[in-house]
């Protein structure tokens, strides 16, 4: 157990605390010295934000989240003294880290550059989706992943099986079964044709879907309930479906652009897992 020690550390009185709320120039920002690290006012903030607590002008809750800091330079402190820090799994998961941090960046500054929808772009989003507004659903289906595109015969197969062990028999292929999982998916978040089909569909109705980003799945549906988008709050879901819709484009063109230019060698086939 790791025991407080004022002597550890060095606290600015609680007055600098606010001294960041009110647009401060960055000197006088300090608020502790860990071992001659340093804390400041918009780390705190952006703790705070992280961890979606709203401090504000709250001295305590300010002091409080201040001490948490704290305790976790001092045992990340502890952590490099022990050399983890130099550890392979620290370095590739601090790798990981620093990567999803430096998209997220990349994706909050473009959404700020993006436009804001026009009215008739809103209305004609509402129009053509209509899975996502007035016939907004959340369907529970059961599903199993599938190894990719199937011919004709195979879908029909599939369609006519009783269970998705059946579907994964016909294939030949018992273990696609042991893929199987219980989901319950926002018809609002389905592509237009998946959400269809998902709607039309009886019951038990085995289908295969191929909805961006998720693979080729075989699923019945086991049930489906209505949950459409008040008429007053559409305006305002449409405006944020758009702008998801526009930063996946945007990140797709950069990643394209990206790839265009990048020099990228396979020297090798991907191991499999070590058991």
């Amino acid at each position: 157990m790791f025991k407080r020690r004022s002597s550890r550390w060095v606290v600015l009185p609680l007055a600098a605390l606010c001294a960041g709320c009110h647009g401060e120039a960055t000197e006088g920002q300090v608020l502790a010295i860990v071992n001659g690290e340093e804390i400041t006012i918009p780390e705190l903030n952006a703790e705070a934000q992280a961890r979606g607590l709203v401090i504000g002008n709250d001295a305590h809750a300010r002091q409080a989240l201040l001490h948490e800091l704290i305790d976790r330079r001092l045992l990340a402190q502890t952590a490099r003294r022990e050399g983890l820090d130099r550890t392979p799994d620290y370095i590739l998961q601090s790798r990981r880290a620093a990567e999803l941090t430096l998209i997220q960046q990349l994706s909050e500054v473009a959404g700020h550059a993006a436009r804001q929808p026009t009215p008739q772009q809103v209305s004609g989003f509402i129009a053509a989706n209509p899975q996502a507004f007035a016939q907004r659903s959340v369907v529970t289906v059961e599903q199993m992943s599938l190894p990719g595109p199937l011919a004709p015969p195979q879908l029909a197969a599939i369609s006519d099986a009783a269970s998705l062990e059946q579907a994964a028999a016909t294939l030949g292929n018992r273990g696609l079964a042991s893929t199987k999982t219980m989901q319950t998916w926002d018809t609002a978040r389905l592509d237009p044709d998946s959400a269809s089909l998902l709607l039309k569909a009886p019951a038990n109705q085995l289908l295969v879907l191929h909805p961006p980003g998720f693979g080729w799945l075989a699923v019945r549906k086991i049930s489906a309930a209505p949950e459409p988008v008040p008429p007053d709050q559409q305006q305002a879901v449409a405006q944020g479906l758009i702008k998801e819709e526009v930063l996946q484009q945007n990140e797709a063109l950069l990643l394209n652009r990206a790839r265009s230019r990048a020099t990228i060698a396979l020297t090798k086939d991907v191991p499999a897992p070590r058991r």
